[in-house]
């Protein structure tokens, strides 16, 4: 949790944790975002890592991470600065192969795996994100999370593309540039849903981004359900 001291400045706040067990652990830092826990079923269970940034997660000559590690005696905390060569980074997130951030390298877009087994990774491992020219925004974003997946919205060489990334290996998923993207969210499943309007009908349009498809399916048109619907043929 986060607390914020009487008199503090706008974005300052001291965060905390509350265990089920033992008595509350003061995190330093004042500004402390992203915060992910560790992956369940394995040795980092309980731990957390967060970004603690003065600059909101993007400058070049550092961004610090706070490990915090349950041990017998409580928890632990190990920050550690991450520093890239004429990059800048923001966020925290998890993927199949460890934790990373996201990250403009000399104007190139890129995914930086930070953390891999709760171990910083120094210098980060890069993962260029290519195929993209201009990224696209919905409700101020233009990437989502989820299921150990990355998903960037942008405009690619042949039109409006999704990339998804799960920390190895990037796919482009095509969409059709008749629909404007109205919104995106991801399932814990890591399927990515998308609500969008076709720009010449105004129909609503309803799709997934399903794991394991290189496609977008259409689920939905206008309240019509794809899967159910009836189609009727006249034979002569």
């Amino acid at each position: 949790m986060q607390v914020r001291p009487p008199g503090a400045e706008p974005g300052r706040a001291k965060s905390k944790i509350l265990p089920r067990v033992g008595a509350p652990f003061d995190i330093q830092g004042e500004r402390n975002v992203f915060v992910t826990p560790g992956d369940v079923g394995t040795p980092h269970a309980d731990s957390f890592y967060l970004v603690s940034d003065e600059d909101s997660g993007v400058r070049p000559q550092g961004i610090t991470l706070r490990l915090l590690h349950k041990g017998a005696a409580g928890f632990v905390e190990l920050p550690a600065l991450v520093t890239m060569e004429g990059g800048t980074c923001l966020g925290l997130f998890r993927v199949q192969t460890g934790h990373v951030m996201y990250c403009d390298v000399q104007g190139q877009r890129a995914l930086a795996l930070v953390l891999v087994d709760g171990a910083v990774v120094s210098p980060p491992c890069l993962k260029p994100l290519v195929g993209l020219q201009t990224e696209v925004s919905t409700h101020g974003w233009t990437f989502r999370v989820g299921g150990g997946l990355f998903y960037l919205l942008g405009v690619g060489a042949k039109g409006p593309v999704l990339l998804r990334h799960d920390g190895v290996t990037q796919v482009g998923i095509a969409i059709d540039p008749r629909i404007s993207v109205l919104g995106v969210t991801v399932a814990p499943s890591g399927d990515l849903h998308m609500l969008g309007v076709y720009t010449d009908t105004n129909q609503r349009v309803r799709a997934v981004a399903r794991v394991g498809s290189a496609a977008l399916e259409i689920v939905e048109v206008a309240g019509l359900v794809v899967a159910e619907a009836l189609v009727f043929v006249q034979l002569k």
